[in-house]
This record gives C-alpha cells, structure tokens and sequence, in this order.
C-alpha cells in the first residue's frame, strides 16, 4: 500500500487537500484511480480521501484494503441520492480540507503528468476554482472548459464554430503550445480544484440538476459572486469521459444534457432564452446528423458510420 514519507509535498502546505470522490458506475473504475494514485507523487499532497458511493451495492473488500492502506485519514459515505451534485455536497460536508479536489471515479493519473499545478493559483485570494487539462487514456486532448450556455453559443454550435474551436485547441494541446492558464466561464466537473471558503459562499452544487449541468451552474454562481475560474494547461489528468455515464444511451444522453442546459438557461435567463437555446440546438443536431450521414456514404468507414449514428440517434432524442 502507499507509503508516501519519502514524498515531499509541495510548497503549498498551508493548505489541506481534500479528494472527493463520486462513486458511479462500475467498481472497476474506482479501482483504477485508487491503483494510479498509489504511488504517484500527487498522492502527498492529498491529506484525506472521501468516496461518496452513490451505487446500491457497497464497496468491495478490494476496495477497502486499498483504503485501509492510506497512511492518512478516509471515509466512505453512503448514497446521498439526487446525483452528482447531492453526493459532492455529502462528500464536502464531510471533509476538512481547505481545497477541495472534487473527482468523478473515472479518473487517473499517469505517472508522466500531475495536478499539482493547479495548487499555485489558490495563493491568489481571488481564485475560487482551477481545473486541469483533461486527457484521453492514450494523452490526447479532451474538452476540459467551455462557455456558459446561452442562444449565442447555441448560435455558434449552428455555424459549427464549436467544432473548429475544438479542432485549434487539440492542435495546440497536442504541439505544447498552451502554455498559461486563463479565466473560463467553467471547467469540467470530472475534476475540478475548489477552494472551500468558495464553495460554502456559493452554497455548493444545485442538486436541483440531477444528471450533467452541475459545475456549469456552480461556476456561474462563484463568478457572480467575484470568484475566478481558471483552467490550467499545465495539470494533466486523464478522464474516461462518458465511463460513469456508460449505461445511458447516445439518444438519452443528448436529451438529458439539453435539459440539463436548458435549466441552466432557464434559472438565469429565464424562458424566453430557453426556447431559443432550445430551437437552435436542434437545429445544430439536425445539421450534424445530416452532415455525418452523407459523410459516412463518401467514406464508409466502420468510425463514420458510427459516428452517423449516433448523430441520428441524438438528433432524434430531442425532437
């Protein structure tokens, strides 16, 4: 198990690190964050570990003798029913730590990249929350920010300037050439750094959104209220984006995002913006499921075909 006393932690120790991890879906996947954590130099940094389980069925013994091997303090909290962001309020009421790194359980660490970039930026009294860049298990780019949804973003996906902007960011992540973090409206809640006196002025996740939107809506709140929201280039984490979500289907996972969106729009700009957002994604899926299809009859390639699929599947879940 861990032994981290040959370990130094960073210059950042004025601060207690809290990990917070929202157990959902296969064990499998916990398993393999506790393993990659192991013995990776981050592991001192953290001073606690907190699994919220939000499974019917308890951890398994494997589980367990990898926390009961932890040289610091653990807990396993129970369902807290609701989601994501009812079980990330459980887990950070439980926790001590004065930053609190906030985690989906399909998440790992390489041991050829670190967060501990991220810790810095708290020494500004400012920053409210830092997110890493996200990667695919083989370390290629993954969308790791965004913009607050509104009808112009919306807008944009329509003229597919989303995809280009995506398109420029994986070249630039692949090539070394991100170099400074910089404010974003919000950063992925795969994980995400959160520092506490933050996320208890805000008063923590909506658990009003059940499924997606909740980092979106929390960190409007925080930037409302003068709370920076920074994305680090130079924190590197990979995620096994959709693992956790991998029983939902691509229909029923387009149809839940939008209305997850949606009440986003809806609580801060009201109904009115909703149903253009609303119209105008449609619109964006009817082009990309049209697109695709004829794509996928030039180049019938097993990737575009799938690809042409489940553009017609999404498209076809938000009528």
């Amino acid at each position: 198990m861990l032994s981290s006393s040959c370990l130094r932690k960073p210059a950042v120790d004025f601060q207690q690190v809290s990990l917070v991890i929202v157990h959902y879906g296969q064990e499998e996947f916990l398993i393999h964050l506790l393993d990659s954590l192991e013995s990776h130099p981050d592991a001192v940094i953290i001073d606690e570990l907190i699994v919220v389980n939000n499974q019917e069925q308890s951890l398994s013994p494997e589980a367990f003798r990898w926390l009961s091997g932890w040289a610091r303090r653990y807990w396993v909290l129970g369902s807290a029913g609701g989601g994501y962001a009812a079980a990330v309020n459980r887990g950070v009421a439980a926790a001590t730590g004065d930053i609190l790194l906030i985690s989906n359980n399909d998440i790992q660490w390489r041991p050829d990249s670190s967060v501990r970039a991220l810790f810095p930026h708290f020494r500004d009294p400012a920053v409210g929350v830092v997110g890493p860049q996200l990667m695919y298990p083989d370390g290629s780019w993954q969308r790791s920010y965004g913009s607050f949804p509104s009808p112009l973003t919306a807008l944009a996906s329509c003229l597919f300037l989303d995809t280009m902007r995506h398109i420029v960011a994986s070249f630039f992540f692949q090539r070394g050439l991100w170099q400074r973090a910089r404010v974003v409206d919000y950063v992925d809640g795969a994980f995400m750094a959160v520092r506490r006196t933050c996320f208890e002025e805000v008063g923590g996740f909506d658990e009003e959104f059940t499924f997606y939107g909740e980092e979106v809506d929390f960190c409007f709140r925080a930037s409302r209220r003068g709370w920076k929201v920074l994305w680090e280039p130079g924190a590197r984490i990979v995620h096994l984006r959709g693992a956790t979500s991998a029983r939902v289907d691509a229909g029923a996972y387009a149809r839940r995002l939008l209305e997850a969106q949606c009440r986003f729009i809806n609580k801060h700009y009201g109904a009115r913006p909703e149903r253009r957002y609303r119209r105008l994604i449609r619109w964006a899926m009817a082009e990309r499921a049209v697109m695709y299809r004829w794509i996928a009859r030039l180049h019938p390639s097993p990737q575009w075909q799938a690809r042409a699929e489940e553009a017609r599947l999404r498209y076809e879940a938000i009528l």
